[in-house]
């Protein structure tokens, strides 16, 4: 009768262990599943997130309309007066019209500026500097070069004898730079990513939210720069026109400002997923430990 007692309450003891076993198989497949389901769901959303930056932030950079330049108020066309006439289109299209020169052209003519290239809208079956007021419109573009945007600005605009603007000059760079920086720092954390899905680890994800906040902040700098650099160009070039500037700032501006929270919000999702995966790791080895 001992001995059976005693082979009960073994049975029961190895009944009782098999079920803590179970239920512990149970909570940690739970977990893992939680975890699955979190950390994909935050994955996917990031990258449409990354993708939408990427395909914004991309078209801004390849299109002109940064700003568009509106009519002048007070006139239609350029002026007649030889001190504020604008370039010649020739002049205009092959960068021979120093930054002055392009400045009157773009507002006389209801032209568009972007980072590479910058249009005017010039009358078709007329003179250029005596534009009919029903004639038929074409568009005619200059690209920037390197030389153009590493150049010096200066701080009476078209005049090369006068002192060097450090402020506009550095902005100009940062606004041609910041854009494809925050591009290559995003292309950068995509291949971060897919080594660590190669890998089946969840923390390099870490490092990629980290460099599309980086790019976010690179993007924001690139639209702050672009802006207060036309601000300064604007104000400094306003008093020899014959008229003031009137513009906006255009789709080209709009879809880069978008990008930006768009990477912020990657940047942020993927960080997220890479510090959840870590803690409950943590917490799943901790319950084993227990």
């Amino acid at each position: 009768a001992t001995e059976g007692s005693e082979r009960g309450r073994g049975r029961e003891g190895e009944r009782e262990r098999g079920n803590e076993s179970g239920s512990k198989r149970g909570t940690e497949r739970e977990t893992d599943e939680m975890l699955d389901n979190h950390s994909t769901t935050a994955l996917v959303t990031g990258g449409v997130l990354t993708l939408m930056s990427a395909v914004y932030l991309s078209v801004a950079v390849g299109t002109g309309h940064w700003f568009e330049y509106g009519r002048a108020r007070g006139g239609h066309g350029p002026p007649r007066d030889n001190a504020t006439l604008p370039p010649s289109p020739d002049d205009f299209e092959s960068g021979l019209a120093d930054e002055l020169g392009q400045t009157r052209a773009l507002a006389a003519f209801e032209g568009r500026l972007g980072l590479w290239e910058r249009c005017i809208c010039l009358p078709q079956n007329s003179h250029w500097f005596k534009p009919q007021p029903h004639a038929e419109h074409r568009t005619t573009c200059a690209r920037s070069t390197l030389d153009d945007q590493f150049a010096w600005k200066y701080v009476e605009i078209g005049n090369h004898n006068s002192h060097v603007d450090l402020l506009r000059t550095y902005l100009s760079r940062s606004q041609f730079i910041l854009p494809l920086l925050s591009l290559a720092l995003m292309l950068l954390g995509v291949g971060i990513g897919l080594c660590s899905c190669s890998c089946r680890s969840l923390r390099p994800i870490v490092a990629m939210g980290a460099f599309h906040l980086l790019a976010g902040f690179s993007t924001l700098a690139c639209v702050l720069c672009f802006a207060v650099n036309l601000e300064i160009l604007h104000s400094r070039v306003s008093p020899s026109l014959p008229a003031p500037l009137s513009g906006a700032y255009g789709w080209s501006f709009g879809l880069a400002t978008v990008s930006v929270p768009l990477q912020v919000m990657a940047g942020t999702l993927y960080i997220w997923a890479g510090q959840r995966q870590r803690m409950e790791y943590l917490r799943v080895q901790a319950y084993r430990l227990s």
